[in-house]
C-alpha cells in the first residue's frame, strides 16, 4: 500500500498504535497532536521514519476549525495527497466527559451521559458523509473499540471508583458476564480494525461503525 495518511491524537495509546500500523502498511504517515505532546511525536516520529516512511509532525488543536484547516492544506502540500484522514481525540475529565471524534463506545454508560451523547452523533456524521461522499468514491467509517487499554479508561476507572460506581467500568469485578473475554481491547487490535477499513479489502464497506466491545449492555 502507498499513499499519504494524518492521524490526529497520535501521541499516545489508539492513535499511535494506528500511526504505527499504518506505516507498516505501507502508508507515509503525518502525525497531529497538542503541544504538550511534542516529545511524544518527537519519539512516533522517528519510529515512523524507521519504519522507512516519511512523517511529519503537525502541532494543532483539532477543537479549533482553522486549525484543522490549515493542517490538512499543509499535509496535501508536503505529501502531495492525502489518503487516510484518520481522527482520533481523547479528552479526561474528573466530570466524566470524554469527548473522540472517532473512536468510540456503543454503548449508553451510567454517568457517561455527554460521552455517550457524542458517540451517536459521530455514528449519524459517519453514516450522512458516507452518503455524500460516495460520488468521490470516497468511503467514511467509524469503529467502536468500547474499553480499551490506554490511560484515559484508567482515568475513567479511577474516577468512577471513587465515585463510587466502580464495577459500570471493571472487568475485573463483573465475574465475565459483561466483559465474556475478560480483558480489555488493545491499541494495537483497533490499529487492525483500522488497517482493515483503509485497505482495498474494505472497498465496499461504507457508513459502517464496526465494534470491538468485548462488551455486554
Amino acid at each position: 500500500m502507498t499513499g499519504a495518511a494524518l492521524v490526529t491524537g497520535a501521541s499516545h495509546g489508539i492513535g499511535r498504535a494506528i500511526a504505527l500500523r499504518l506505516a507498516k502498511d505501507g502508508y507515509d504517515v503525518a502525525i497531529n497532536d497538542l503541544v504538550s505532546q511534542q516529545n511524544e511525536l518527537e519519539r512516533l516520529h522517528a519510529e515512523i521514519m524507521e519504519l522507512g516512511k516519511a512523517s511529519s509532525i503537525f502541532i494543532a488543536n483539532v477543537s479549533v476549525e482553522k486549525e484543522v484547516e490549515s493542517m490538512i492544506s499543509t499535509v496535501v502540500d508536503q505529501m502531495g495527497t492525502l489518503d487516510v484522514p484518520e481522527s482520533k481525540v481523547s479528552i479526561s475529565a474528573s466530570f466524566l466527559s470524554q469527548i473522540k471524534s472517532r473512536t468510540q463506545y456503543d454503548l449508553a454508560t451510567p454517568m457517561l451521559s455527554g460521552y455517550s451523547s457524542t458517540k451517536f452523533a459521530v455514528r449519524g456524521l459517519t453514516q450522512a458523509a458516507a452518503i455524500e461522499l460516495a460520488k468521490y468514491k470516497i468511503t467514511v467509517n467509524a469503529y467502536a473499540p468500547g474499553a480499551v487499554n490506554t490511560l484515559m479508561i484508567e482515568d475513567i476507572r479511577q474516577t468512577v471508583k471513587e465515585r463510587g460506581v466502580q464495577k459500570e467500568l471493571n472487568i475485573s469485578e463483573s465475574g465475565g458476564s459483561s466483559f465474556p473475554l475478560g480483558r480489555d481491547t488493545t491499541p494495537d487490535e483497533i490499529a487492525g480494525l483500522v488497517s482493515y477499513l483503509v485497505s482495498k479489502d474494505a472497498a465496499m464497506v461504507t457508513g459502517m461503525e464496526p465494534s470491538l466491545l468485548n462488551h455486554y449492555p
